[in-house]
């Protein structure tokens, strides 16, 4: 397990009510479940589709979808991103 920093934008803050969190976790999997339940129903609709599509996910100023995804394993002192999805024109 390791000891992260999660940081949330938009409607993450909103739905956790918190601009960033600790957490421990071994793996973004793992770590999204936690958050799911420390963060309530609202929280889990966000992420409940866990696909590249449905939110953005940076770990250390990285996109977690070029590196290993969801497996993407943790680090202690690592710094987690969870951005809403981004689109525009």
């Amino acid at each position: 397990m390791a000891n992260v920093t999660v940081r949330f934008f938009a409607t993450f803050r909103e739905a956790s009510g918190c601009e960033d969190a600790s957490a421990d976790a071994s793996d973004l999997s793992d770590l999204l479940s936690l958050l799911t339940v420390r963060y309530g129903e609202r929280f889990t609709r966000l992420v409940r589709n866990r696909s590249a599509d449905s939110f953005v996910v940076l770990v250390n100023g990285r996109n977690a979808g070029q590196l290993q995804g969801l497996g993407t394993v943790l680090r202690d002192g690592d710094e987690v991103s969870l951005f809403p999805p981004i689109s525009g024109g």
